[in-house]
């Protein structure tokens, strides 16, 4: 009779200490000793590869090929002469969000407004489309004149000094770009 049920107990540790001894013995410290499986890794990553900054030729003609970026207008950024300063950020044919060659511009003119707290803004936004789609254009107008508004908004200025006014495709006489949003200043 076992005594109490110590015997199983006693019979599996037996099992357990002869397998043990029938396996190779491990090293005392693994952290320490290398394992014969793994390669030792350097100790430092190697460099990064070289990276060229030359410019071919045959690049530079076909960027010049291409139609100016979108951005601020430069001959359109004016002092309208009754207090009021204009400033045109031009789009894309499809573009919506302010260009990143504008923000600098849009910039400069937020800290103007958060300093001087009596100015306004109101942003005419034009988009171009044929007669029939004028809707098009209405809408294309009033995600860029959403656009400007919000970016100015997250930069500091107050919602309320900002009005948006989409034109669609009624862009005025006297030239310019017509995907823009001009941006004036009272």
């Amino acid at each position: 009779m076992p005594k109490g049920g110590n015997e199983a107990l006693d019979i599996v540790r037996r099992q357990q200490t002869k397998s043990a001894d029938a396996l190779p013995s491990l090293p005392q410290d693994p952290l320490t000793s290398p394992t014969p499986d793994m390669p030792t890794l350097p100790d430092a990553a190697p460099p990064p590869p070289q990276v060229s900054t030359a410019v071919e030729p045959v690049i530079e003609q076909e960027v010049a090929s291409l139609p100016p970026a979108p951005g601020i207008d430069k001959k359109a950024a004016k002092d309208t002469g009754k207090g009021e300063k204009s400033l045109s950020v031009v789009f894309a044919q499809t573009e919506t969000e302010v260009p990143l060659a504008s923000q600098a511009e849009l910039r400069d003119l937020a800290r103007q407004l958060t300093v001087d707290k009596d100015k306004s803004v109101t942003v005419m936004a034009y988009a171009s489309a044929p007669e029939e789609q004028s809707s098009l254009a209405r809408r294309v107008s009033l995600a860029r004149a959403l656009a400007v508004r919000a970016f100015l908004i997250d930069l500091g200025v107050d919602n309320i000094r900002i009005t948006i006014q989409p034109r669609g495709n009624n862009i005025p006489e006297g030239g310019g770009p017509t995907e823009r949003a001009d941006v004036l200043v009272k």
